[in-house]
Protein backbone atom coordinates (compact mmCIF):
# COMPACT_ATOMS: atom_id res chain seq x y z
CA UNK A 1 0.00 0.00 0.00
CA UNK A 2 1.39 3.41 -0.96
CA UNK A 3 0.77 5.74 1.96
CA UNK A 4 0.63 9.41 0.99
CA UNK A 5 2.70 11.90 2.93
CA UNK A 6 2.72 15.65 3.29
CA UNK A 7 5.71 17.51 1.91
CA UNK A 8 6.54 21.04 0.93
CA UNK A 9 9.05 23.05 -1.02
CA UNK A 10 10.12 26.66 -1.10
CA UNK A 11 9.38 28.28 -4.45
CA UNK A 12 9.62 31.64 -6.15
CA UNK A 13 7.84 33.32 -9.02
CA UNK A 14 8.66 36.49 -10.90
CA UNK A 15 5.11 37.75 -10.29
CA UNK A 16 5.67 37.75 -6.51
CA UNK A 17 8.10 39.71 -4.37
CA UNK A 18 8.71 36.99 -1.78
CA UNK A 19 9.20 33.25 -1.81
CA UNK A 20 6.29 30.97 -0.93
CA UNK A 21 5.76 27.37 0.14
CA UNK A 22 4.04 24.78 -2.04
CA UNK A 23 2.31 22.11 0.08
CA UNK A 24 1.87 18.61 -1.35
CA UNK A 25 0.00 15.49 -0.33
CA UNK A 26 1.70 12.65 -2.12
CA UNK A 27 2.48 13.96 -5.61
CA UNK A 28 -0.37 16.49 -5.68
CA UNK A 29 0.02 20.14 -4.71
CA UNK A 30 -3.05 21.22 -2.77
CA UNK A 31 -2.00 24.48 -1.12
CA UNK A 32 0.39 27.36 -1.05
CA UNK A 33 1.48 29.53 1.86
CA UNK A 34 2.32 33.05 0.77
CA UNK A 35 4.05 35.74 2.77
CA UNK A 36 2.88 38.56 0.51
CA UNK A 37 1.15 41.19 2.64
CA UNK A 38 1.19 41.74 6.39
CA UNK A 39 0.70 38.10 7.46
CA UNK A 40 1.08 34.65 5.87
CA UNK A 41 -1.87 33.54 3.72
CA UNK A 42 -3.07 30.02 2.97
CA UNK A 43 -4.16 29.47 -0.63
CA UNK A 44 -6.06 26.23 -1.29
CA UNK A 45 -6.00 24.76 -4.80
CA UNK A 46 -8.71 22.74 -6.49
CA UNK A 47 -8.07 19.02 -6.76
CA UNK A 48 -7.42 17.91 -10.34
CA UNK A 49 -8.63 14.34 -10.05
CA UNK A 50 -11.49 14.37 -7.51
CA UNK A 51 -14.34 16.47 -6.12
CA UNK A 52 -12.54 17.37 -2.89
CA UNK A 53 -9.41 16.84 -0.81
CA UNK A 54 -9.46 14.70 2.32
CA UNK A 55 -6.54 14.53 4.79
CA UNK A 56 -5.89 13.34 8.35
CA UNK A 57 -6.43 16.61 10.29
CA UNK A 58 -3.53 16.22 12.72
CA UNK A 59 -1.07 15.49 9.93
CA UNK A 60 -2.36 18.43 7.86
CA UNK A 61 -2.03 20.87 10.77
CA UNK A 62 1.53 19.70 11.45
CA UNK A 63 2.43 20.07 7.77
CA UNK A 64 1.06 23.63 7.66
CA UNK A 65 2.98 24.60 10.79
CA UNK A 66 6.21 23.16 9.40
CA UNK A 67 5.68 24.94 6.06
CA UNK A 68 4.98 28.26 7.84
CA UNK A 69 8.15 27.96 9.95
CA UNK A 70 10.22 27.59 6.78
CA UNK A 71 9.12 31.07 5.68
CA UNK A 72 9.85 32.85 8.92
Amino acid sequence: MNKKRFSFRIASDTSKEKVFVEVFYGDDQFAEISQEGSEPKLILLRPSSSKYWEFPLGEALEAFQEAKKSLL
